[in-house]
Order: structure tokens, then C-alpha cells, then sequence
């Protein structure tokens, strides 16, 4: 490693780590909050109380009637209008647009977690403003589906995105940084596939197959697969799996999760390795034996090299039970 990379290096990891646990703080908070209102939006019936209602009756003078008459419907209502009726209602009427339908302008001013409305008859000169508080629980819930918020949520929307994206792309980049010097930073993923292949004989009958994994001493490291009748599993073919049950297959429980399989009529299997990027870097064979009931037993061996976040290959191939066999190592 160069001292200009090496330099380049630290500054980045600093700075990296610092806004990955800065952006982390702010997600915390948000996520909290969205998992908690999830809950109680998703059960609204019983976290939500029916809400208080409550209804006020306000005097429309001559003269303001007279000039909210004059207003053109689709105009924003004046700020010294709605200035003079917050005065005198609470209500916020600024940037609100003019909806006169008949002498009466109909105002709406939700919230989260209020209901509310102002209506003005001109014609009865009195201004009507009706109010439900559902409650503290429903104002979380409106605001979780950024109802009736404003553009101000919205802001606070767009600026818990971009840390959700800051705290996603730092990770990466400190992530990044770890796997130049830790391989193992890329997780292994191994998978072995084995052909069966198609024998014209009669009676046929669907053939035991073991698949493991050796080290290079030839020592078990691990049962990857077992394929047998499970109905019969008190029978012979088990053991007829002669170099599989001689390594470690006979001190095994059958049938065994996530190991034991159904036979399986001639075709491709595939069988995955896991567990493998916890092994030590070095030589490794895996090992497919067939035994068939009236039929054969076969054994084909495909030796590998295990390296740190390395990929790997290597097949071989059988002359009667077995097909091809492959190994595939991927990070």
C-alpha cells in the first residue's frame, strides 16, 4: 500500500465513519418514529379516540361581508382580510384560495389529527368554525401518512431521505474501504451441482447420494447432503454409502435437517456449502459418492483452492452413477 493511498485512506475512513454515525442517529429517530406510528395506524380503532368536537358561532360585520363579496372566486384571500378574521376566529386563513359557493366561502383547515373547517355566510353575516381533536395518537398517525401536514413535513420528508441515502452510501464506502484490506469483508458462497444420469435398466430404482466436504488431509470437515428414502431409513443402502458413513456418516441421526433429501430421478441437483467463508483459506475436496440398489456405487472427488474472497472452480466427472460433478466458489 502507497503512503498517498494509505493518506487517502484515513481521510476518508474518518470522515466516512464520522457521517455514517451522524446519519445513523437521525434514521434511529425516524425509524422509531414510523415503527411505532405503523403500529398504531395499522390498529387506528383502538389506539384512536373518537375526538372532541366542538362548534363556534362568530359575528360577520356589514363591512366584511361587503368586501369578502367582492373577492373572485380561485383568488388567494387578501392578508389583511385574513388577518382581521384570525383576530377574530384563531383561525389561520393566510394564502388560504376563495371558494364562494352561493354567499357562503368554505374554508378547510385540517391538520394532523384535527378536523377542521371555517364557513362564512354572507348572506346571514355569521362565520361557523367547526373543529374534531382526534387526539395526540392521531396526529402521529396523519403524520405518518402526511396527511393534511404542509409543506414543512414534506421538507423534513426530503431531509430524512437524503440521511437514509447518506447513512447507505457511507456504509458502502466504509465497507469498501474494509474489503481492500479484509477479503472477508465479500462473504463466500459455495454451491456444488452433481448430474444423475439416466441408466436404461429395469427394474431402476433411484440411487443414495452423499455429497461432503474434506480438507486436505482427507479428514470430513462437514455432511453437505444426504439423498435417500427416508421411509426406509432403518434399511441397508444407508451404509451402502461406504466411504461417506466410514468418514462420520454412521455417528449421524438420520434423517438430518437441512441434510437429508428425497432420492431424486436422473437430472442436475444442485446443494449449497454453507458456512463456507468461515473455513480457513487451503485445499478442499468436495466428495459425491452414489450407491444404487441393484446397481453400482461410484465416488468422484473435485479438490479445490479456498482463498479469501477469491472465486474458485473445479469439476470432474464420473463413468456410470454419477455425471459431472461441479464446484463453484462466488463472493
Amino acid at each position: 500500500m502507497t503512503v498517498g493511498w494509505a493518506s487517502k485512506r484515513e481521510f476518508w475512513s474518518r470522515h466516512l465513519r464520522q457521517w455514517h454515525w451522524i446519519s445513523s442517529a437521525v434514521c434511529l429517530v425516524l425509524m422509531l418514529l414510523f415503527a411505532a406510528s405503523g403500529i398504531t395506524l395499522n390498529h387506528a380503532d383502538y389506539f384512536e379516540g373518537k375526538g372532541e368536537s366542538v362548534s363556534r358561532e362568530f359575528p360577520l360585520s356589514e363591512e366584511m361581508s361587503a368586501r369578502l363579496a367582492r373577492l373572485e372566486n380561485g383568488h388567494v384571500l387578501p392578508d389583511a382580510i385574513a388577518a382581521e378574521l384570525h383576530r377574530q376566529t384563531g383561525a389561520e386563513l393566510f394564502a388560504r384560495t376563495i371558494d364562494n359557493q352561493y354567499g357562503e366561502l368554505g374554508f378547510d383547515l385540517a391538520r394532523p389529527g384535527v378536523d377542521a373547517s371555517l364557513t362564512i355566510d354572507l348572506n346571514a353575516r355569521k362565520i361557523f368554525l367547526e373543529e374534531v381533536d382526534r387526539g395526540p395518537v392521531a396526529m402521529v398517525n396523519d403524520l405518518h401518512k402526511g396527511r393534511n401536514t404542509g409543506p414543512a413535513w414534506k421538507l423534513l420528508i426530503d431531509i430524512g431521505a437524503a440521511f437514509f441515502l447518506l447513512f447507505t452510501l457511507t456504509g458502502f464506502g466504509l465497507l469498501f474501504l474494509q474489503a481492500r484490506r479484509r477479503a472477508s469483508t465479500w462473504p463466500l458462497a459455495g454451491t456444488v451441482s452433481f448430474e444423475i444420469p439416466k441408466i436404461d435398466t429395469f427394474p431402476y430404482r433411484k440411487p443414495y447420494v452423499a455429497v461432503w466436504l474434506e480438507d486436505g488431509g482427507g479428514q470430513q470437515v462437514k455432511t453437505l447432503a444426504v439423498l435417500h428414502d427416508q421411509a426406509r431409513i432403518g434399511g441397508r443402502w444407508i451404509p451402502e454409502l461406504r466411504s461417506w458413513w466410514r468418514t462420520g456418516g454412521r455417528t449421524m441421526t438420520m434423517p438430518a435437517d437441512g441434510i437429508s433429501r428425497p432420492t431424486q430421478a436422473p437430472g442436475r441437483q444442485t446443494v449449497g456449502i454453507p458456512g463456507i467463508d468461515q473455513l480457513a483459506p487451503g485445499r478442499y475436496s468436495v466428495v459425491v459418492e452414489a450407491a444404487r440398489e441393484k446397481g453400482g456405487r461410484e465416488l468422484v472427488k473435485v479438490p479445490f483452492e479456498l482463498k479469501r474472497g477469491k472465486s474458485a472452480s473445479a469439476s470432474a466427472s464420473g463413468d456410470a452413477e454419477l455425471g459431472k460433478v461441479s464446484v463453484s466458489i462466488r463472493p
